[in-house]
């Protein structure tokens, strides 16, 4: 019964992680979405450490993680037809899968790290990338809501470093 309880759980969060990534491309985004996600971007200052990704509707902000890391942060609208309304959509990778055991102990680990963090979540995407995201209506976001979301992402990317680095393959 355990087993199959962590293998529903690991199809549920395997099945959200392909859904959203299937919602990025689907749905076209109201132009007034991302006028407003621009100015958002443009109030964040000199300090900031985000740049509008070339050819894309998407920003990318880097920060320093443990361990010398690079962390990427990356900054998306997508089309949710679900509330009919555009989502901003942040995520960083964290890894690839493969870089992992492929044990259903691993996965169900994935799984319960999403207990320990408020905010973002692990996701694994269909083409085997682990991500973390966090998601909030365009309507509801603000400079303080952006710059939460951004540095919310960044920070569970480094818990999930430091709580799964030694399991990464060598």
């Amino acid at each position: 019964m355990k087993s199959f309880l962590s293998a529903s759980l690991i199809a549920l969060f395997v099945g959200f992680a392909s859904f959203a990534s299937a919602q990025e491309k689907e749905k076209p985004v109201a132009a007034e979405s991302q006028r407003k996600l621009s100015a958002l971007f443009a109030t964040l200052g000199k300090d900031n450490t985000c740049s509008k990704v070339s050819n894309s509707e998407a920003w990318e902000c880097s920060y320093r993680g443990h361990g010398l890391r690079q962390i990427s942060v990356r900054v998306s609208l997508i089309r949710e037809p679900v509330i009919d309304a555009d989502v901003v959509l942040v995520t960083s990778l964290f890894a690839a899968k493969t870089e992992f055991p492929d044990t259903p102990d691993f996965l169900s680990r994935l799984l319960k790290f999403n207990i320990h963090i408020d905010f973002a979540k692990l996701a694994i995407t269909d083409d085997g990338r682990i991500l973390l995201l966090a998601l909030c209506p365009v309507r509801l976001v603000d400079k303080e809501e952006l710059t939460l979301m951004l540095d919310q992402v960044a920070a569970a990317n480094n818990e999930a470093f430091d709580a799964f680095q030694k399991d990464a393959k060598q």
